[in-house]
């Protein structure tokens, strides 16, 4: 079973999905995270992951962070979550195929076909059996009083209006292909709420799996 928690940077995925994943351990199931903050991380990612947040790789050309991110996704795929799956564990991704898409498409204005096609390849048409898209309603009122400086990374340092096209690309995303997502309101909703609805639907998942 795999699933993916997805949103714009801030937007509360990568504590919801370390929830899921310590909830279903503590249970006695046998869960994989595959997240940045993860021992098991492939120290590859990492690389790559210093060169794209880079604050002072403001200048990076979009096809040069497409091919960045996608070698990042290809590496978890093949070294974490394919081998996983093959054994039957539970794999939850903090980000996976959907953020890559969404900033490329929405973010980016690349070809929505071409991009698929590249992840596709890259992750042998692999997709998650629920992705958790962790939404922010009002994205400018959530970035109000953030300044671009060093501190923050590359992609955090965009224009407010840059996020907000990339919150309403994934509400477009799970509208259009609803079975597959699930939608929580982080900025509004508790967090000890949202991350029951995630129970809930992982449970159901299990169900029919």
């Amino acid at each position: 079973m795999l699933i993916a928690f997805e949103g714009i940077d801030s937007s509360g995925k990568s504590t919801h999905a370390t929830l899921l994943y310590h909830r279903i351990l503590a249970l006695g199931g046998d869960a994989l995270l595959v997240a940045p903050a993860s021992e098991d991380y492939p120290r590859i990612c990492g690389q790559i992951k210093s060169i794209t947040h880079d604050y002072s790789n403001r200048n990076m050309d979009t096809a040069t962070e497409l091919f960045l991110y996608l070698a990042n996704l290809a590496q978890r795929y093949r070294e974490l979550i394919q081998p996983a799956l093959a054994t039957s564990r539970v794999v939850i991704a903090d980000r996976l195929i959907d953020s890559l898409f969404i900033l490329s498409v929405k973010g980016r204005d690349m070809p929505p076909r071409f991009v698929q096609r590249l992840i596709t390849f890259c992750t042998d048409a692999c997709r998650p059996d629920l992705t958790v898209i962790c939404d922010v309603p009002d994205v400018r009122r959530s970035f109000a009083g953030r300044a671009s400086s060093q501190a923050m990374s590359r992609k955090e340092s965009e224009p407010v209006e840059f996020h907000i096209r990339l919150a309403s690309g994934y509400r477009d995303l799970a509208t259009s292909r609803r079975r597959r997502f699930l939608v929580l309101d982080t900025q509004t909703k508790p967090q000890e709420e949202n991350a029951e609805i995630v129970w809930r639907s992982f449970l159901s998942l299990g169900e029919h799996t």
